[in-house]
């Protein structure tokens, strides 16, 4: 409050708050159990060891053997751990569980993905993709029901863009598959033709189609 006179300015000021704030605190004396109960019980003393040095006292019960390298260690981390044939619990095989149908004078590995992979794969007659056409074996299926090497070409009008057309840019693009645009076929050809391959590279093949020709 203030009050003002003609000579001097008073101010007074607010009746202090008899309010005191709480100072009480609990102090616990001891832990309690409910609810996670302490250990009652001493750690046992362990009975086995594993043995030191490296090899130890068969006789020795609480002992165990760790085996002795038996080959040095060495900086090179590309050397091999072991030369030595796989155990005999683990099966083997001398050939490859996909067989390559055709392939002629082919001594060396061939990379995984190539582009021709089609022709030496199960029935040999899915598409190989040389773009911007695709050729297969016509194996006398199809539509033209002709033995040969078929060859696809799509239309524009054939593609489809989705799952929104209209989209920029799209998720995906298909197109049919199995269409026989023109057969490079010959009227020898017949259920006796042979497809194989030979030459093949990273980039190219040698297709071979062989026939037996039928006896009048």
């Amino acid at each position: 409050m203030k009050v003002t006179s003609d000579s001097a300015t008073v101010e007074v000021l607010p009746t202090t708050h008899t309010q005191k704030p709480s100072t009480k605190r609990s102090i616990h004396t001891s832990l309690t159990t409910e609810s996670a109960p302490l250990l009652s019980t001493s750690i046992s003393v362990p009975t086995t060891t594993i043995a030191t040095p490296l090899t130890s006292d068969p006789a020795d019960s609480t002992s165990v053997e760790i085996p002795t390298p038996t080959k040095p260690l060495s900086s090179d981390i590309f050397q091999p751990i072991s030369t030595d044939a796989p155990s005999q619990v683990f099966g083997t095989r001398s050939d490859h569980p996909v067989p390559k149908q055709g392939l002629e004078g082919q001594n060396n590995p061939i990379g995984t993905n190539k582009f021709y992979a089609n022709f030496f794969l199960g029935s040999q007659t899915s598409g190989t993709w040389t773009h911007p056409y695709s050729v297969a074996w016509a194996k006398g299926d199809g539509g033209s029901k002709s033995w040969g090497l078929s060859v696809t070409h799509v239309d524009i009008d054939q593609r489809a863009f989705g799952p929104d057309p209209s989209a920029n840019p799209v998720e995906y693009l298909i197109y049919p598959v199995g269409l026989e645009s023109m057969v490079i076929s010959a009227q020898g050809l017949g259920e006796s033709t042979t497809l194989s391959m030979d030459s093949a590279t990273a980039f190219s093949v040698n297709l071979n189609v062989r026939f037996i020709p039928m006896n009048k």
